[in-house]
């Protein structure tokens, strides 16, 4: 009787809470609907990037690791002249909350532009991190 009362009360905790037990993954963060990216050139043409990132989960983020991706527009082909760059950036973001945060990059090699950028890291205030 006690086995069946113990998993009837594990099924019912997996019911109510299912959707918020599962371990955040660096994937959940790449989503549109969680962050949204905008490369932008000052009067140098210098790029930065303006990351909104949405946290989801219950903790407070602390720290992110994104890596902009740079590619050779005029030979898109050429596999040798695209490159990444990762930086780190410090920001506050609380438990279910949206942040901005703001930072310059340099130009690729070879002055390539940048073409994309991904969320790589996410270090929370407990120490613990999502990659």
């Amino acid at each position: 009787m006690a086995i069946l009362l113990r998993r009837l009360l594990v099924c019912l905790v997996i019911f109510m809470f299912g959707g918020t037990l599962y371990a955040q993954r660096i994937n959940d963060y790449n989503s549109d609907d969680v962050r949204t990216a905008n490369i932008t050139y000052d009067e140098n043409f210098n790029p930065s990037v303006e990351l909104t990132l949405k946290n989801i989960s219950s903790k407070t983020i602390t720290t992110l690791e994104v890596t902009v991706f740079y590619s050779n527009k005029s030979n898109p082909y050429d596999t040798f002249s695209s490159s990444q760059e990762s930086r780190i950036v410090q920001v506050t973001i609380q438990p279910h909350a949206s942040g901005t945060v703001k930072f310059s990059i340099p130009k690729g090699k070879n002055n390539s532009n940048p073409s994309g950028y991904l969320v790589t890291k996410v270090r929370y205030s407990d120490g613990s991190v999502c990659q």
